[in-house]
């Protein structure tokens, strides 16, 4: 799923602080939080409809 962004800037804020992140200069919680954001939210029905949808045929992994 493409993540969506309020905005260009803040997409690229993202970008830099994922960079930062990688080298440890933001912690995982403050990355986190940066997240959330820049997101754009998803409302909690659209969510809970998707989790409703019923899956096509899936495929159960085999035990060996």
């Amino acid at each position: 799923m493409e993540r969506r962004f309020r905005s260009e800037a803040l997409r690229s804020l993202h970008e830099i602080a994922e960079d930062l992140a990688a080298v440890g200069a933001i912690d995982e919680a403050t990355m986190s939080r940066l997240t959330l954001a820049c997101l754009v939210s998803t409302p909690l029905s659209v969510i809970e409809a998707v989790a409703e949808k019923p899956k096509s045929a899936s495929v159960e992994p085999s035990e060996g």
